[in-house]
């Protein structure tokens, strides 16, 4: 038996599906895109000022962009809403992560 590179146990592949379909969710309840819905929910309560959440048209300007290994597909950040569209400092990170696991 030939054994592929993608058998169970013998290679692995992270996914943020989960996020896109929470994402999807919150914008058919809300009735507004991900990143304006997820800020007025959560992030304004937070003591965190300098996070922000990237729509879809919002300018890249001043963000550093995620290294990519040899040969994979450069993805933009601001494409999957709840998987990966917040930009912060790490102090504001770490205010945000306190104020989200303090309920």
């Amino acid at each position: 038996m030939t054994v592929g590179p993608l058998t169970p146990a013998r290679a692995w592949r992270y996914s943020n599906f989960g996020y896109i379909l929470l994402s999807a969710v919150i914008e058919d309840i809300t009735d507004q895109p991900y990143h304006v819905a997820a800020y007025d929910l959560v992030l304004a309560q937070s003591a965190s000022r300098d996070i922000r959440l990237l729509g879809p048209d919002n300018s890249l300007a001043g963000v550093v962009q995620p290294t990519h290994p040899v040969n994979e597909p450069t993805e933009d950040i601001r494409e999957p809403r709840g998987a990966g569209v917040a930009v912060a400092s790490a102090e504001s990170m770490a205010l945000f992560l306190s104020y989200l696991l303090s309920g």
